[in-house]
């Protein structure tokens, strides 16, 4: 519609006359101006069509546009030099409000539109394939190493429900079904039902090279919404899905081969990209610091 707009609108501001014959109107006078001003409007409005293509009220202001031309037709029906070109432009008008009314209604909203992103990630933990993938099949340890989640409830065998942490403090809940289980060597799952970030998984566990232990391999499928601009906030605030992924690796190797997620005094929260602006060079603890951490006076 804004190309269409752009042609109509050329037309009525060059030549006004011949849209007014066109139309089965007689040419010049006021007539010509009236023709010239709706041209223009009609170039506002492909400007802002073509411009920013997502924006509704563009549309509804085509409509508007479309409503003032069918009464203006309507009025001149009496002067019309040639009635029926008259009646068969406002029967035109009024099929072209027809597709305006279903553009302005059907415009994509920015907030609505979502992007695939797509992560694989692998690391090598020095225990047995069959322990690490139980730990891993125990869906209530996920959080303990996936430091976005804060909870995964399971109803039975398949089904789970999941809370994660999303950007800027929020939360984000979905339901999940496991669609692959084979003892030992993959877990896959998808989210269903309605859920702002549909995601599917595959982790893959397979005995590393000369015995170092456990090969773990997870391909990671997000829809992020709000689009491209809704992954880059997601960066900013750290909650980018393939960073997420890595650390979680880098987490549950820790857990499995040392008991605990490892971390510094220069970044306490371990190996978590949003944290790392926190950074310092090392340094002593405080005599308060020491004493929250249950060490006593140094």
């Amino acid at each position: 519609m804004g190309w269409f707009s752009l042609g109509l609108g050329t037309l009525q501001l060059l030549g006004p006359d011949a849209v007014n014959r066109l139309c089965g109107l007689p040419p010049g006078g006021t007539r010509r101006s009236t023709q010239r001003m709706v041209g223009v409007r009609e170039l506002t409005a492909a400007g802002g069509l073509l411009g920013n293509s997502n924006e509704p009220a563009w549309m509804k202001a085509r409509v508007a546009g479309d409503l003032a031309d069918i009464t203006l037709l309507a009025k001149s029906l009496q002067s019309s030099t040639h009635p029926s070109r008259t009646s068969l432009a406002i029967v035109a008008v009024v099929g072209v409000t027809a597709l305006d009314l279903l553009g302005a209604r059907r415009r994509p909203d920015p907030d609505d539109e979502r992007t695939d992103v797509q992560t694989l990630a692998a690391i090598t933990i020095n225990r047995p394939r069959q322990e690490v993938y139980s730990f891993w099949r125990d869906f209530s340890n996920l959080p303990m190493f996936m430091q976005h989640l804060e909870s995964v409830e399971t109803s039975d065998d398949r089904h789970s429900h999941w809370k994660a942490k999303g950007p800027a403090g929020s939360s984000v809940e979905w339901d999940a079904v496991v669609t692959d289980d084979v003892p030992s060597e993959r877990i896959a799952w998808k989210s269903e039902g309605a859920t702002p970030v549909a995601n599917t998984g595959i982790v893959d566990f397979s005995d590393a090279p000369a015995e170092q232990g456990t090969e773990v391999v997870v391909a990671l499928d997000v829809d992020v919404p709000a689009g491209a601009a809704g992954q880059l906030a997601a960066k900013l605030f750290g909650e980018d899905p393939a960073q997420q992924v890595r650390d979680d690796l880098r987490h549950v190797k820790q857990i499995l081969e040392t008991g605990e997620v490892v971390s510094s005094e220069a970044n306490p929260a371990g190996s978590q990209v949003r944290k790392f602006a926190k950074q310092r060079p090392a340094q002593p603890l405080s005599d308060r610091e020491l004493v929250k951490m249950g060490g006593g006076q140094r």
